[in-house]
């Protein structure tokens, strides 16, 4: 039996009673509302129930890989790396640079005649501590972003509409 038959039923089945009959009238129109509110709560529901049972922890577990595959490369570049010695190399070879510079001009020849690459070697050892400093800017750009800006994002709850 429909709705709307059984309120009718239980509405009429009885002699109305005028003191009462305001108390027993149930307006129709707010089944209509939540039938035509139905839709927009199973919607609601089924989207919230697939993030909080499944798709959250798949997020987490893909947060989790990422940053253990960052992890390792970060470590593997300060650990292993040479780039963390670029301006003791850079200053080095700019002591060499300078010997043969000074070399070449008591010989009265361009330091490119003595040295394939010269001006590139130059141009690398003259921009190795600029280079440096921004190769650990964004370390710790890379550090905080990986340990805390996710985290923070993260923490972040919805908020209820």
């Amino acid at each position: 039996m429909d709705t709307k038959k059984v309120v009718f039923a239980k509405l009429f089945a009885k002699p109305a009673n005028t003191k009462f009959s305001k108390v027993r009238k149930l307006k129709l129109s707010v089944v209509d509302e939540i039938e035509s509110n139905v839709q927009w709560l199973e919607n609601s529901y089924s989207e919230a129930s697939y993030y909080a049972n499944e798709r959250w922890d798949e997020l987490i577990d893909e947060i989790s890989d990422f940053q253990t595959k960052l992890s390792i490369e970060v470590d593997n570049v300060i650990i292993n790396g040479e780039s963390s010695s670029l301006e003791e190399a850079g200053s080095t070879m700019l002591e060499l640079l300078k010997k043969l510079e000074t070399g070449a001009e008591d010989l009265g020849v361009d330091p490119a005649e003595l040295l394939d690459n010269y001006e590139e070697i130059k141009r690398m050892a003259e921009d190795a501590e600029p280079t440096y400093d921004l190769y650990a800017e964004k370390y710790k750009e890379v550090v905080n972003q990986s340990s805390n800006g996710l985290a923070l994002f993260l923490s972040k709850t919805p908020k209820r509409k």
